[in-house]
């Protein structure tokens, strides 16, 4: 598309992301162009580019590739299946999800042709909404349980190592809404020890300390 863009001289702003659900009139993007008009032949080609299907995908969608991970540990963890240590394997994998996530400032990713001009717009979620939709229900459904709790503080720990500076204060105000979900009443003292070793790690790496 962005070779398309530059021989034709256009400029296109992709309006919907991917995983998106669209109805059958409903805008996918926005073309520019003050060399050529933009006719119904040129907007069924550039609308070639894009994949359209019943089913969300794993491919370049983290939000569904995260939506796969949380359903395997909320069932994992659910009173019927206990099995934690399936539901702990899948919040690490969560964390190396959100590590790729959380790369890249918040906004736009832009495409740019050989001669470095912005030719494709394509819209991203926050982080912010990323971690919040992938955790909120573990938070919920585990908040009893120590080994999940510090399973979500180890996907963190992951997530920032590699987190852009901005999604550092991200991923630390997030932190204070996993601990404030946290039942501590019903843990003992050497489990609430070892929530304060997993949040003190992430104060420091996150420049909290």
């Amino acid at each position: 598309m962005t070779e398309c863009a530059k021989e034709k001289q256009l400029k296109i702003d992709i309006l919907c992301q991917t995983g998106d659900f669209l109805t059958h009139d409903q805008p996918v993007m926005m073309v520019f162009s003050d060399k050529i008009a933009i006719n119904d032949k040129l907007k069924d080609y550039l609308v070639s580019y894009l994949t359209f299907g019943r089913d969300r995908s794993v491919f370049q969608d983290i939000g569904f590739s995260t939506q796969k991970l949380v359903e395997i540990a909320l069932r994992a963890i659910s009173p019927g299946i206990n099995d934690p240590n399936t539901a702990n394997q899948c919040i690490l994998n969560i964390g190396r999800v959100l590590a790729k996530a959380g790369e890249k400032k918040d906004g736009y990713i832009v495409f740019f042709d050989t001669e470095n001009e912005p030719r494709v717009t394509v819209p991203k979620h926050t982080f912010k909404d990323v971690i919040y939709h992938t955790f909120y229900q573990i938070r919920h459904y585990g908040k009893e349980d120590i080994s999940v709790n510090l399973s979500i503080y180890q996907a963190l720990l992951i997530a920032v190592k590699h987190a852009s500076p901005e999604n550092h204060k991200v991923i630390w105000d997030f932190e204070k809404y996993i601990d404030q979900g946290i039942h501590k009443e019903v843990m003992q003292q050497l489990d609430l020890e070892q929530l304060a070793l997993k949040k003190r790690e992430l104060a420091e790496l996150t420049g909290n300390a």
